[in-house]
Order: structure tokens, then sequence, then C-alpha cells
């Protein structure tokens, strides 16, 4: 080794990796961070086969990955398998990895990982519904731990409301509906959120009309416990997935919500504000269509998802609760 790495931060990162551990995102385990690049640039077999063996610890390190139901052995070496092992650690927890130095290791890793060839970049086709001028589904995709250039991201970011409300008069809108489950119970927050076609963490825009679009809080959750949560595992581990969302045909289309909404709006005594809602919500999925095949290192295919997953949208047939607006703070007395 040469002096970029310390013998004291050379047996400290061996001795960490010896039980299956990458170092912690904080400020002390930065050394064995810069420790572990300098032994990645020099010769990352070497690095692998320096590892001390022990016995009693679980292969992280493994090239069988467990998505859903699934055990997927992706069928990469072991250099690219600890590359991809190492990202997943670097970028498990969004709010860290988004910020410096770890966002530096991050762009750092993809690099690597990018000019080895051990996976290429994502190829993203967002569709644009005519009707809100925001996402209306992602045709099928190659999406990698790579950004799609063309989206013009290095990382992904979550669903910028400002900038959305800006664009779209549909977001400005329906995002002061209050939350009402199917029983008609309301909640404190908005009934609808800004749903990432591609996900954050998939190096997916928040601030790109295209990939968001408004859909029930409750069902966005759903999207990600079904669909969202097995691929973001399969990319991580160095998966190419190929990624599609078909989006429903609109809330207008629906015959029981068109006698209903279409009644409602003849009342002449309806607020503009509400009419404004009402409106725009008639232009909303009424669900969307999740698939996803993910092929590993030996070009084998895996539904990642047992099939296509419906998530229902719910536009709920009732006048709309509005958010109260938050009131200016007081200003203190001198």
């Amino acid at each position: 080794m040469s002096s970029a790495c310390l013998p004291s931060e050379r047996n400290r990162l061996l001795l960490s990796l010896s039980k299956e551990n990458f170092p912690l995102l904080n400020d002390a385990d930065r050394p064995l961070w810069n420790c572990l690049f300098h032994y990645i640039d020099q010769d990352l077999k070497q690095l692998i086969k320096d590892i001390p063996s022990r016995q009693g610890y679980f292969d992280l390190f493994s090239s069988t990955i467990s998505v859903g139901d699934m055990d997927i052995d992706t069928g990469f070496t072991k250099e690219g398998t600890f590359l991809f092992a190492m990202h997943a650690h670097l970028a498990k927890d969004y709010g860290v990895a988004i910020r410096d130095p770890w966002q530096g290791y991050i762009q750092r890793l993809r690099h690597i990982i990018l000019d080895r060839g051990y996976a290429g970049e994502s190829n993203v086709h967002l569709i644009m519904s005519p009707d809100t001028e925001m996402g209306d589904g992602l045709n099928p995709s190659t999406v990698s731990i790579i950004p799609d250039p063309s989206l013009g991201v290095t990382f992904g970011s979550v669903p910028d409301q400002m900038i959305i409300s800006d664009q779209c008069p549909c977001w400005q809108h329906v995002s002061k509906r209050v939350y009402q489950n199917k029983t008609g119970t309301l909640g404190a927050k908005p009934h609808y959120v800004l749903a990432h076609l591609l996900n954050h963490q998939l190096n997916g825009p928040g601030n790109n009309r295209l990939n968001v679009l408004p859909f029930w809080a409750t069902a966005n959750t759903e999207m990600s416990q079904k669909a969202e949560t097995p691929v973001k595992k399969a990319v991580s581990q160095g998966l190419v997935v190929t990624y599609s969302i078909v989006t429903g045909d609109a809330m207008k289309l629906d015959p029981e919500y068109w006698k209903w909404v279409d009644g409602v709006l003849e009342d002449t005594n309806l607020s503009q504000e509400i009419r404004d809602i009402l409106e725009w919500e008639m232009e909303l999925p009424q669900y969307l269509v999740i698939t996803a095949t993910g092929r590993d290192g030996a070009g084998n295919d895996h539904d990642l998802l047992g099939g296509p997953q419906r998530i229902n949208n719910f536009v709920p047939m009732t006048i709309p609760v509005l958010k109260t607006p938050l009131k200016p703070k007081a200003k203190a007395k001198k």
C-alpha cells in the first residue's frame, strides 16, 4: 500500500470487511472510505483476496440476492458483486446519500462501475399526458444504478412541490383536497401526492413534471411496497431492470364517476375553486399497471413482481374539503 492508505487504516478496513461490513457513514470512518477507494483503484481483486475469512458471518458479498420471494444469482464476478454491495451501502439512506462526502463517493463509485463495464446507463422513456401535461406512464425502460443522461440528473430527487405547481395547473388545484379514505373519513394531510413514475432512488427526478402524477396517498404507499421496493433492491445489486408503467383511463371515462361529477358541476352555486379541483380530477388516471423484469449478469430474465401489478387510484365522489391555509406566525412583541 502507498502512503494514501496508512497501515492502521488498512487494518481497520480489512477487519471491518472481514465481518462483511463496510465502514460506517460518519466522519470517523471517512479515512477508511478513502483507503477503500485507493485499494479499488490499485487492485480490486487483490483487495478481495486480502479480506481475512471468518467463519460465522453471512456472506454479504454473495452474488445471490433475495428479491421478494425469489433468490436470484446475479451472475456477477466477485469484483462486480463487491462494487454493487458497496454502492447499495452508500445509497441505502437517501437522506444521508444526498449529502457530501457520501454523494461524492457514490458518484466516484458509479464512474468506476460504468468505466469497468459492470453496468451501463439507464434509458428512460417518460410519457406526457396531453390533458394534465404531467406524467402519463413509463414506456418500457432499462433502469440501472447509472442515471439516464438525458434526464439531466446525477442522482434522483424527491418531488419539488414548488416547481411542479408552477408548471402544472392540475397539481395547483388537486393538491388542495384534504385526504379521504374509502369510508369517507377525512385526514389532516393532502389526498394526493406527487407519485414518481421513476422513483428518486432509481435516479428519477422530482422536478420533472413528466416523472410525477397526482395519485392517492395510500395507493402511492401500495405502489412502493408492491413494485418500487423489489425494483430498487434488484437495481441496487446490479441487475438491469426493464420497467414499465401504464396508466389507466382518465376518471371521466368511468361511467359512474362521470354521472356523479357531471351532476355536481351543474350546480351554479359551486365555487370556482371547487369547480377547478373537480374538473382536473376528471383527468386523473383510474389506476397504474406496473411490470418489471430484471436481467442478471448471465443474461437471464427474472419477473421481479410476480406478474403485472395494478395499483388503483381513488378519486372521491364527494365535494372536496380544502386544506386549511397556513397562518403566518405572529411577530413577537418587543
